[in-house]
């Protein structure tokens, strides 16, 4: 994303390729915290299967 700005800046890259890069780096960023819900979930899976998180504040 920060290569395609510069080489629009200079005049060498065009305004759809920054767009389509903004779009690239926006389904990235989803895709990196919908990886991040996904293992905090399988975790809490696995200590509740393992019997390490009861559910009870004990």
């Amino acid at each position: 994303l920060k290569t395609t700005r510069i080489k629009y800046r200079e005049g060498v890259g065009s305004n759809l390729e920054v767009i389509q890069a903004e779009a690239g780096y926006r389904e990235a960023q989803a895709a990196y915290f919908n990886s991040l819900y996904e293992y905090y979930i399988a975790k809490v899976d696995y200590l509740k299967a393992s019997g390490k998180l009861t559910g009870n504040n004990e």
